[in-house]
């Protein structure tokens, strides 16, 4: 992340501006005290204090508004934050609670169980997914960025097994009514993809067990 203008002219400006307006106060002062009040050398001084002065004032209305804009933006970004970790946790707890249970139970067996599952699961992620980049942490971003595309993955592993289920017991029913070799054949080949599918399934459920668990605790709560 780069250093804002601001952040630079914020901590530059006390350094530059107080010996400066120091300087001119002095020389006002020093010229009023030899030269007197209503003297030309007086009044240049005099004018020169003051727009200095109404200089730095802008600076400072320009840093104090842009410090507001800044701390608009980092509410927002914190907010997102939360509402990722909210639908990180709530959609990993109930998936866990119900499919996942069944996925581990049934190890190390094909995992016959249909889970309707959508690639627009990640509702927050989607519609603020071009925001990810505003989050200072890097850890904390990368993370994000890893566990959700570690998600995506895995929903599609769990399309494909709904797939190779769905062919399974189209070719179950046709093995049982019409018998035939080719479809005890085919009947078999997909049993034989879907046992060798689960521990695929198994292996990137625990990964994703894992980066979730990890971008949790580094989230703030």
């Amino acid at each position: 992340m780069g250093v804002r203008k601001t952040d630079f002219v914020k901590r530059a400006l006390p350094y530059v501006a107080w010996p400066i307006m120091a300087l001119l106060i002095y020389g006002t002062i020093a010229a009023i005290l030899s030269k007197g009040l209503v003297s030309s050398e007086s009044a240049g001084w005099v004018q020169a204090t003051g727009s200095f002065g109404a200089i730095f004032a802008a600076i400072w209305i320009w840093l104090r508004q842009d410090q507001a804009v800044k701390d608009r933006e980092d509410a927002s970004i914190h907010q997102l934050i939360l509402s990722i970790r909210d639908e990180v946790s709530l959609t990993w707890d109930n998936f866990s609670e119900r499919s996942g249970k069944h996925l581990i139970e049934s190890a190390p067996a094909a995992f016959m169980y249909r889970i309707p599952v959508s690639e627009n699961a990640f509702v927050i992620y989607a519609k603020s997914a071009d925001r990810i980049a505003e989050i200072a942490d890097e850890s904390l971003r990368k993370q994000i960025i890893l566990t959700y595309g570690r998600g995506y993955g895995f929903i599609r592993t769990i399309q494909m097994n709904n797939i190779l289920i769905e062919q399974w017991s189209e070719a179950e029913f046709q093995a049982s009514h019409m018998g035939t070799p080719a479809c005890f054949a085919r009947r078999d080949a997909t049993a034989k993809a879907l046992v060798e599918y689960g521990p695929l399934i198994r292996d990137n459920y625990s990964r994703l067990e894992s980066d979730v668990m990890k971008l949790l605790e580094i989230m703030p709560k």
